[in-house]
């Protein structure tokens, strides 16, 4: 996974497919491959720009705080841009699109497609919209 667009400022070392699947089993639910390669390679991060993704040991407290499983019933918050929008994906392997929701109403209906594809945001640096 090529994180060289990345103005990383945290970095954590990667997470065990043990740490992965305990995550999975805690939330009840299937993360997105592109997510949990993501997860093995840097279980988290955020960059200078204020892009937070989530490592195992915020996944759940955070989908938990914004009580994603009401009010976006089927998708994980994997993470946020430091300023009150969350970044959704829907829960499945085969997920890859990315959405952005208000934190206050958390509704992917009222989302905006960030990417299509997970891992070409995370490979173009992880662009926030203008």
């Amino acid at each position: 996974m090529n994180l060289s667009n990345l103005n990383i400022d945290i970095i954590n070392k990667g997470a065990s497919k043990k740490e992965v699947c305990e995550v999975e089993q805690e939330m009840d639910c299937a993360l997105p491959v592109v997510y949990t390669n993501l997860l093995q390679h840097v279980n988290g991060f955020l960059t200078d720009e204020g892009v937070l993704i989530y490592g195992t040991e915020e996944l759940v407290e955070r989908n938990l705080t914004f009580e994603v499983s009401e009010y976006a019933t089927g998708y994980v918050a994997i993470g946020d841009d430091s300023g009150g929008t969350v970044f959704l994906m829907l829960q499945g392997k085969e997920s890859s699109q990315l959405i952005t929701v208000d934190v206050g109403d958390m509704n992917p209906a009222n989302g905006i497609v960030l990417s299509s594809d997970f891992y070409e945001w995370i490979t173009e640096g992880c662009p926030l919209p203008e």
